[in-house]
């Protein structure tokens, strides 16, 4: 398998990647990209080579379809995977360039979208009563209190 990324914006999380997966993987039981090839292309942007990962899509009909046993040992693997991945120690993936995120910041961001992008479309008081949704969960400071962990953030059945 080859990626090359097209913008920087993809790069900058290609360039995460193969600062932190190496790391990951000696801490995860399931296979995970093993950068084989490591290069930059013409256009300066970062692209990486590795064999490709055997198995299938986890999509609700392939997994519907096992046997309950099988079933549970694909969410027991899944939940091992997260486990591990939670427990990787947060200033190692920080020196490997991920970014913590602002929850505060970006929840605030979100209002200001809603009311430039949906609000239009809302009844006055529909609008009042998200505006009051969201002021009352930013304005407690105890739902910003967590402990950072590294998150897959894209965990989905066709990744």
């Amino acid at each position: 398998m080859f990626r090359f990324p097209k913008h920087q914006e993809v790069a900058e999380q290609l360039k995460v990647e193969i600062a932190l997966l190496p790391k990951l993987k000696e801490r995860v039981e399931i296979p995970i990209p093993d950068f084989i090839y490591v290069g930059t292309q013409s256009n300066g942007l970062p692209f990486v080579g590795y064999r490709k990962i055997q198995g299938t899509n986890c999509v609700k009909k392939s997994l519907d379809a096992l046997p309950d046993n099988e079933r549970a040992g694909v969410f027991k693997q899944m939940g091992d995977f997260l486990v591990h991945m939670h427990s990787f120690p947060v200033e190692v993936a920080k020196q490997c360039g991920v970014q913590a995120t602002a929850f505060r910041d970006d929840f605030s961001s979100d209002l200001i979208t809603i009311k430039q992008n949906v609000f239009h479309t809302l009844s006055a008081d529909t609008q009042q009563y998200v505006e009051r949704l969201y002021e009352k969960y930013l304005s407690d400071s105890e739902n910003f209190l967590y402990t950072p962990t590294l998150i897959h953030a894209d965990f989905s059945d066709d990744h």
